[in-house]
């Protein structure tokens, strides 16, 4: 268990569903074919910044609520109801936020 998922145990309920997430910017369209031509340098850039960023996510389901929590490196967490502002499906492996696009990785608990 990650330093990250024991924080995350701490501060949410125990009986909630718990996914764990990756996050990457979604481009838009110029930007999506300038990174083609240029054999995908903007992705590369972005990746580096991610993984510079030291960063955990959270989906966390509880009592039907859905919520994004963020863990940074040093442990402090910020929490986001995705209530009315983030497309969840579902049946979806992944969802958008904040121009974000989430995919679940692994289900925690």
């Amino acid at each position: 268990m990650t330093k990250y998922e024991r924080k995350l145990l701490e501060i949410v309920n125990q009986e909630a569903i718990i996914y764990e997430l990756t996050r990457e910017i979604i481009k838009e369209t110029k930007v999506s074919f300038l990174d083609i031509i240029f054999d995908n340098v903007f992705s590369l850039i972005e990746a580096i910044k991610e993984l510079n960023k030291k960063a955990a996510y959270y989906l966390v389901i509880d009592k039907g609520e859905a919520e994004l929590i963020e863990i940074k490196k040093d442990l402090t967490t910020s929490r986001h109801n995705l209530k009315n502002k983030a497309t969840l499906k579902e049946d979806s492996k992944h969802f958008t936020y904040e121009g974000k696009r989430y995919s679940l990785v692994t289900k925690i608990q």
